[in-house]
């Protein structure tokens, strides 16, 4: 099994707005392209900040046929 964070930056719009929708947008397309590599969502979205206060939108993914390839060939 493998575990990944799909992060995505949501300052970009801020002052105009839509910075939110926009990183929604981005994250989904980025987590649907990993559903369709083998990946699954786990759990929610997360909403996190750095130091300067900046939004950042996360999304942990399991893909739990990585690693079966390497573990049968033993």
């Amino acid at each position: 099994m493998q575990y990944k964070v799909i992060v995505e930056d949501a300052t970009q719009g801020l002052m105009g707005g839509g910075a939110m929708e926009s990183a929604s947008m981005a994250l989904s397309e980025k987590v649907n392209e990993a559903i369709g590599e083998g990946w699954e969502p786990l759990g929610g979205i997360s909403h996190s900040e750095d130091r300067q206060e900046n939004p950042y939108l996360l999304q942990a993914m399991i893909n739990r046929n990585a690693g079966l390839v390497e573990q049968t060939n033993e």
